[in-house]
Order: C-alpha cells, then structure tokens, then sequence
C-alpha cells in the first residue's frame, strides 16, 4: 500500500497494550497518524508509560474484562483485543452488540472462535500477527514489528462480519506492511503447535535441563562472561517469553501442543538409539544435511 494511502480506520479500540498492543499503536501512528488511538490497560504504571510516550491518544485502565460491556463499541471503527486467549474467552460474553469489526491477536485459535460462534451477531474476523519478541509491557513496544512478517486471517464462517469487513481489515494488515495468509481455526492450531508453540516449550525446557547439571551452573556462574555458545542462546532466547501468555497458549492448544510433543519424543528416542549404537552405520552427513534443508523450507531462508 502507498504511504499516503488514506487510512482503513479512523477510530481504533486497542484494549490490552503490552508489548504487542503498544507495538500495533506505534505503527499504526506512523503509517496512518491521522488514526485516533484509544487504549485499555490493567496497571497505572502501563497507562503513566504510555501518556508520557504518547502511545495513544486515550488510555483507560480496567483490570476487569468485564468492563467491555460499559464501552460504547459502535464509536469506534476497529476494536483490537490484545490479551491473552483465557481473557478474550472471558471478555466475549459480554462484549455490547455492535457493527464495529473485532479483531485480536491470539496465539491460538479454536477456543476463541468457538467463543465467539456463541455471539453470532458480532462482527469478528481472527488475526495473529506471526511477530513478536521475549520482552513484555509497552516499553517493549516496536514500530516496524509487524513490517514484513506473516498475518494469519482466520475463517469464521459464523459470524456476522461482512466483505466489506474483511477488505478493510486486509488494508490495514497490509498497510503495516504485513503478508497475509487464511486459514481454518484449525488447521492453525495445528500448525503452529509445531511451528511455535512446541518449540517454546521445547526452548524452556531446555534452559532447565542446562540449568539443572551442577557443572554447567558452577562454571557458567564463575566464568568473567557466559560459556553458552550460540547455539544455545538462539535456542534458548524464547525462553524468555511473557509467562501469562504462554500459560494461556498451553491451556488453550493442549491437545494440538501433546500431539507434536509426543511425536517429538518418538523422533529423539530414535536419534538416541543411533547415538548408542557406534555400529548402526548411520549416515551422520546426509542427516544433518536433511535437517538443514528442512530448515531452509520451513524458514524460507535460501
């Protein structure tokens, strides 16, 4: 979309303002800084940090979802729900009737749309931005997160948003400078219990396992700089992710996440079989040589 493109939205309703909503707030004031941004938060230090950087044009501090059902929706033209699934799923029942298009950001999906199938007069289109970063609240916030990575729409035949609806919310995706792909509540699930939400918890525990072996700790609490190559720390840096959210997508993708796991733990008792046994006569180079192409595939890297 051209830089003067008129923006797809007026008025936006960005209710939770951490490290993704505060991000969407920044971008959207560069791209389209005639947007009127107004912001939810749960903290008084959130809405003290967002007032002095100028985030947003209003901030309300609410730590009750429940209080959706006091906010007149139909002022504003896009209402984006950046909180945790449990919390959108909580919110949903008492979301006032409106035209205004909802969005969010979720990291999971069939639980929020089966939420929502209950309201079928609202208007709601699914979002997950494929971006984001370890650290947390809004001074994480970054105005070219969303520049050039992948915006998943989700199908969600039940509701009532409209064509019009859905073009709109592809013009603003798009004009953040967003790739955008559709799929079913799902096959996302599924999909991304491989891509993201296993690794996460593969990333955890593996920052526990190195923890837990009294040398490494020793050696690595006493060395002048940390031991842990870059391996590690490439593998270890989601570790570090907002505990909430990622409780939330346990919670809420269980099944997909067990599914992936378990067929991870088939794959790595089979590659310690092959380490134990020096005779097997595995070839070593051509499967490290598989994994980097698998790689190069699933990351599009050349």
């Amino acid at each position: 979309m051209p830089e003067n493109a008129s923006a797809p939205y007026q008025r936006i309703l960005i209710y939770g303002m951490g490290m993704m909503g505060s991000s969407l707030a920044s971008a959207v004031q560069r791209t389209w800084p005639e947007t009127w941004i107004e912001s939810v938060v749960r903290s008084e230090s959130s809405a003290a940090f967002i007032k002095e950087f100028r985030l947003a044009n209003a901030v309300q501090v609410h730590t009750d979802v429940r209080a959706i059902q006091d906010f007149d929706l139909q002022s504003f033209d896009l209402v984006v729900l950046g909180i945790p699934p449990a919390k959108i799923i909580e919110m949903v029942p008492h979301l006032p009737i409106t035209q205004t298009l909802i969005t969010d950001m979720s990291s999971t999906r069939r639980q929020v749309h089966a939420a929502f199938d209950q309201r079928p007069a609202i208007h709601f289109i699914g979002s997950h931005p494929m971006c984001g970063s370890e650290k947390q609240g809004p001074q994480a916030a970054q105005a070219d997160l969303f520049h050039d990575k992948l915006c998943l729409l989700i199908e969600n035949p039940s509701s009532a948003a409209t064509t019009v609806d859905l073009q709109l919310l592809r013009r603003f995706w798009s004009g953040l400078g967003m790739l955008l792909y559709t799929m079913s509540s799902g096959m996302h699930d599924e999909v991304l219990a491989y891509l993201s939400h296993a690794p996460h918890l593969i990333s955890s525990l593996l920052t526990l396992w190195a923890g837990s072996n009294q040398h490494v700790a020793s050696a690595s609490k006493l060395s002048p700089i940390p031991i842990s190559g870059g391996g590690f720390k490439s593998m270890s840096r989601i570790a570090g992710s907002n505990p909430e959210m990622w409780n939330d997508v346990l919670q809420t993708n269980r099944d997909h996440i067990l599914g992936s796991l378990q067929e991870f733990h088939s794959q790595l008792g089979r590659l310690i079989q092959l380490i134990q046994d020096p005779e097997s006569g595995h070839d070593w180079q051509s499967w490290f040589q598989k994994s980097r192409q698998e790689r190069d595939q699933l990351c599009n890297w050349d």
